[in-house]
């Protein structure tokens, strides 16, 4: 049987080239969360977490949390 051996969480600050504007507000830096999930038979899966303006309580320290 196939287990998870291994997770790892990788905070991402990729500066944007424009700011992103919505109702919400603005953003110039996407502050993500890269996830990579290693299974015990050598695969490994990646994911990725994104903060968003229309959840402000959403940020990556509340991701890497309930993770």
């Amino acid at each position: 049987m196939t287990r998870i051996s291994g997770v790892a969480l990788v905070p991402l600050n990729l500066a944007m080239n424009q700011p992103f504007v919505t109702a919400h507000g603005e953003k110039r830096t996407s502050r993500n969360l890269l996830v990579a999930i290693r299974l015990s038979n050598g695969i490994t899966g990646y994911g990725e977490g994104s903060a968003s303006l229309a959840w402000p309580e959403e940020t990556q320290e509340a991701m890497t949390q309930a993770l």
